[in-house]
């Protein structure tokens, strides 16, 4: 009996589906009198499906949509998107300049050195929670 608990249980390790995890979680300061400002983190996809981020939320931050920075013939725009894709076994950077979520409307005090907390809500229906520190630069 320990013999067949042992294997199933080696078994199961060696098929790990891998996750998803959320680093290098930060939020840039807003500017004074600004209801408005920018987080970025990396998102490393280690599972053998793609994901589909769909939704931020934050109780600190009235609204957060997802945009990316493009340059077309010299002119930058940001471009919301409606969700974005982290391909299996791939790494997705929300940085300045790229892929960033838009923070509008503060709900609550976001100043240097605070935390603000979010939940990532994926395609499948499950959800992540992180944390990103308000910092002036990359953490």
């Amino acid at each position: 009996m320990v013999v067949i608990v042992i294997a199933v249980f080696l078994l199961t390790g060696c098929d790990n589906p891998g996750s998803v995890n959320v680093e290098n979680v930060w939020v840039r300061p807003p500017a004074p009198n600004m209801q408005m400002t920018a987080a970025y983190m990396v998102i490393r996809n280690t599972t053998k499906e793609p994901r589909t981020l769909i939704q931020v939320e934050s109780q600190s931050i009235e609204v957060i949509e997802m945009h990316k920075t493009e340059t077309i013939d010299g002119v930058s725009r940001m471009r919301q998107q409606e969700h974005v894709v982290v391909d299996a076994n791939d790494v997705v950077t929300f940085e300045p300049g790229g892929l960033h979520l838009m923070l509008i409307g503060f709900l609550s005090p976001v100043s240097e050195n605070s935390e603000v907390d979010f939940v990532l809500s994926w395609q499948d229906g499950s959800q992540t929670e992180i944390t990103g520190r308000v910092t002036r630069g990359h953490p």
